[in-house]
């Protein structure tokens, strides 16, 4: 079944909500690398901040991204103003 525009707007938001909340702990780990990393920790620091941001650029380059960016502007009209104006801005 194929999504409306608000629905495939929902996946977005939910989306960079989570993509949001990945770079969040990514900062959480540099600041904490800054000011209590254990010695000899930097290596296993380093992997997290790395699948951390495997994972963050995973989950906005996916094919459903593009699909759902295109379903929400392809019916734009129909979502509120605010939400047409993400749609025009929050290409991946």
């Amino acid at each position: 079944m194929a999504l409306s525009a608000q629905q495939a707007y929902d996946k977005l938001e939910e989306r960079f909500s989570t993509i949001s909340k990945l770079s969040h702990t990514a900062n959480l780990l540099r600041k904490d690398a800054e000011t209590h990393m254990p010695k000899g920790a930097e290596s296993d620091r380093a992997e997290l901040l790395m699948a951390q941001s495997q994972a963050a650029h995973t989950l906005m380059t996916a094919t459903e991204v593009e699909e759902w960016l295109s379903t929400a502007e392809s019916d734009a009209d129909n979502l509120p103003a605010a939400q047409r104006r993400h749609c025009a801005t929050e290409k991946p």
